[in-house]
Order: structure tokens, then C-alpha cells, then sequence
């Protein structure tokens, strides 16, 4: 497998030196979407989790699943040498990784509309090591490249299908301007996207109750299980004219199963969905309803 090369300094930044990174790197396991606006101001600043969560839950961050298999596709500069000495450059090379995910047919349908996006990427190493790019030496932001989502791959039935990703760079020569950084209490597979949680009325509601389901239907999620563990204040309750009737529902029993019953008095029709990321956190995941749930109430 070729060596990805990348010039550093004895501080960190680029300058001085070339040298093969595999061992100090290992493979590539995780990349990280950034919108086009984002930059740490130094690198200090992006070894801080909690910012990395908070832009998860303000989708200025989207972290990929864990990579099982990464292959390093780029290829090298050419060059034209001539008799008379010297040489110019002819190609630039490029710089890109294939990346299969396994557990397909629970993310396929979120991966495949990122085919073609265009954008900054982090890309996180075996290591624990992140590399962004930084366009003075103290800045750091992702680097710019194209990610493209190949077909879902057939199975002769002795191995799982599974996706495959390619990570295109724009250019090449930005992995010269390329930082790391690895942080001591964290590393960049421990990020994980906001998964889309499926609520589901079961059977009619009256005025005294109903139950539903929750469902995890995950961009990274393993499992496509019912979801456990919500509470009350984890949804907001409200009346068909949009005010609230959360003090109609005096209870929300978790039935261990990945379905929920609310009880109350006076109940009315109206409507039941999660509170937006930022105000609900689920056993350290980041969750979010794909949509409002009806009620009616004859």
C-alpha cells in the first residue's frame, strides 16, 4: 500500500522535511464534513470537543461512519524529464481515498445524497491524529475536496455489502499545508451525526392517552432498534392552534421497548415531536425527529 506524504516542521507546521507518515498516521478511519464558512483559529482551539459537538448540532459539522477499509487512490506528480537536464511538471497528481462502511442498507439512503458535495473535510487517522489544513500555520480548517458515493457493492452471501466513498482533494498540494493535531481526552471516530429519530402514533389517541413509537433511522447508527430512554421534556406537546398542552400530559411512561405512553386528562388534537438537538441529548447522541406526529382526538 503506498505511503501518503506529507512535509512538516520540527514545530508541526509545514516547512521542513518530507517523510512517509503511514506509521506515524496509520490509516485513514473517519472524515468529517465542515460547511464552507468554518475555521478554527488556531489548532489549540479545534482539540476542544465541545466545539465539535455543537457545530454537529448546528450541521456545520457531519461526521461520516468509521471506515472498515480505506484505500489510498492518489497519485504522484509527473514530471517530463529532459536530455539536456531539468524538468517540468506535467501533472499535479491527486490526492484521494476509497472508504467502505458496512451496515449499508441503514445508512444508504442518507450517504447516497452526498454524492458530488463539495466541501472542507477533517480526516481522522488509526492514530488518533486529525488533519485539517491551515492557510497561515495557526489556523486550521477542513480540507477542501469532493466526495463522491459509489453504487452499493453485491454479496455472494459470505460477506456483508457495503458502501464505498472516494474522497477527492481539489488540489493536491494543500497536504503540504497540512496540521494535525491529537487531542488527549478524544479522537475524531468518537464523533458521531445526528441521528434521525422516526416517531409513530400506534393505534388512535384519546383523550386520556395514547402511545407511539420512536424509531432510529441513523446517518451512523449500527442499529435500527427502537429507541429507550426519552422523557417528557424531551418533546414538545401542543394543540392543534401550535400553543403548548404539555400540562394535559402528566405522565410519559417508557415501556423498555421503543414505545412510549402518554397519559393525562384533556388531551385535544393536536401534534408531538422531539425538541430540537441542541435541547435533547440521548446517552451522548445527538437526535432529531424527522417530523411531527398528528393526533386526533374524536
Amino acid at each position: 500500500m503506498p505511503y501518503d506524504i506529507i512535509e512538516v516542521s520540527s514545530t508541526g507546521n509545514i516547512g521542513v522535511g518530507r517523510y512517509p507518515n503511514k506509521a506515524d498516521l496509520g490509516r485513514v478511519v473517519k472524515i468529517v464534513y465542515a460547511d464552507s464558512s468554518q475555521q478554527f483559529a488556531t489548532q489549540t482551539a479545534a482539540e476542544v470537543v465541545a466545539t465539535w459537538n455543537t457545530g454537529i448540532k448546528a450541521k456545520t459539522f457531519t461526521p461520516f461512519p468509521i471506515s472498515q477499509i480505506t484505500t489510498p487512490k492518489g497519485k504522484e506528480p509527473a514530471f517530463k524529464e529532459f536530455p539536456q537536464g531539468g524538468q517540468i511538471k506535467v501533472n499535479d497528481g491527486s490526492k484521494s481515498w476509497e472508504m467502505s462502511f458496512y451496515y449499508p442498507f441503514l445508512i444508504w439512503k442518507e450517504i447516497k445524497k452526498w454524492d458530488g458535495v463539495h466541501g472542507k473535510w477533517y480526516i481522522g487517522y488509526s492514530s488518533g491524529k486529525t488533519m485539517g489544513y491551515s492557510p497561515d500555520g495557526t489556523k486550521m480548517e477542513g480540507i477542501a475536496g469532493t466526495i463522491f458515493v459509489n453504487p452499493l457493492t453485491e454479496t455472494d452471501g459470505t460477506d456483508s455489502n457495503f458502501i464505498t466513498v472516494t474522497l477527492v482533494l481539489d488540489n493536491s498540494d494543500d497536504i503540504k499545508k497540512a496540521v494535525t493535531i491529537q487531542p488527549s481526552t478524544w479522537k475524531l471516530t468518537d464523533l458521531d451525526a445526528i441521528h434521525n429519530i422516526e416517531l409513530a402514533l400506534i393505534g388512535s389517541a384519546v383523550a386520556t392517552g395514547f402511545t407511539f413509537s420512536a424509531t432510529i433511522k441513523g446517518f451512523t447508527a449500527q442499529s435500527t432498534g427502537r429507541l429507550t430512554g426519552l422523557v417528557k421534556a424531551d418533546f414538545e406537546w401542543l394543540k392543534a392552534d401550535g400553543t403548548t398542552q404539555a400540562s394535559a400530559i402528566s405522565t410519559l411512561t417508557d415501556n423498555n421497548d421503543g414505545t412510549y405512553t402518554a397519559a393525562g386528562t384533556g388531551i385535544v388534537t393536536g401534534s408531538f415531536n422531539l425538541l430540537d438537538p441542541d435541547d435533547v441529548t440521548y446517552a451522548g447522541l445527538f437526535i432529531e425527529s424527522t417530523g411531527a406526529v398528528t393526533i386526533t382526538i374524536a
